[in-house]
């Protein structure tokens, strides 16, 4: 028995700045909006991992995820990390070509396109979240528990809405403030001590918007759950 290494293949398809790899195209989107999909890419971020390997972490059949593997692979998404020659059979290994996906704005934008990609855009990222959340639960990672407790605590799942009525004066001043706030957290990400037991990956999520509605009667605007 023989085994050989290849180089990976480089993606040709989208614009890679770094970590970030920026979808361009509609057709990009609606393939990552597949749940199944997601998980692969989250599995392959990491580390290099098989087909199998993949298979066993989603309990699935290893078969069925070739076909989705194909298609991550043809738009650049996934790429063969090395390749090894088992019992004469090829053994691949796929990684993510990029750490995070991010969305050029202006495939969301008034396009000819109507809002057939703000619809697809929305379900990826909202529809991951609440994925991500039950997830999080169920690997004990959240303590719904701690839903009463009024300060921010590292296992507690802090998430509510908020209407405020602001002037454009105030939407700037908001404006430079989020920016502050995800500058800290790019600073945090660069600097992370992965050696300390203590570090865990959090995840964040914004959203700013004008709006018809104020808001259910009664609605606390400090809820948190």
């Amino acid at each position: 028995m023989r085994n050989e290494t290849k180089p990976a293949t480089k993606p040709r398809e989208h614009q890679m700045r770094g970590d970030v790899l920026v979808i361009r195209d509609l057709e990009t989107l609606r393939l990552i909006s597949d749940p199944l999909r997601l998980r692969l890419l989250e599995i392959a971020r990491e580390e290099p991992v098989t087909a199998k390997e993949m298979a066993s972490r989603l309990g699935v059949s290893q078969t069925r995820l070739y076909y989705h593997i194909k298609l991550l692979e043809e738009r650049g998404l996934l790429t063969v990390a090395s390749t090894r020659l088992v019992s004469g059979i090829v053994e691949k290994r796929y990684r993510t070509t990029a750490y995070r996906l991010s969305v050029d704005k202006t495939l969301i934008g008034p396009t000819a396109q109507g809002n057939d990609a703000l619809d697809t855009y929305l379900s990826v990222v909202l529809d991951e979240v609440r994925r991500e959340i039950n997830r999080g639960v169920d690997a004990g990672l959240i303590d719904l528990e701690r839903t009463g407790e009024d300060a921010i605590a590292p296992r507690r799942l802090v998430l509510g809405r908020n209407w405020a009525r602001l002037t454009p004066g105030q939407v700037e001043e908001f404006s430079r403030r989020q920016r502050d706030l995800w500058q800290f957290l790019r600073e945090a990400e660069a600097s992370a001590d992965d050696a300390n037991p203590a570090t865990r990956l959090y995840e964040v999520l914004f959203a700013f918007y004008p709006t018809l509605s104020a808001g259910p009667a009664g609605d606390d605007p400090e809820q948190v759950s």
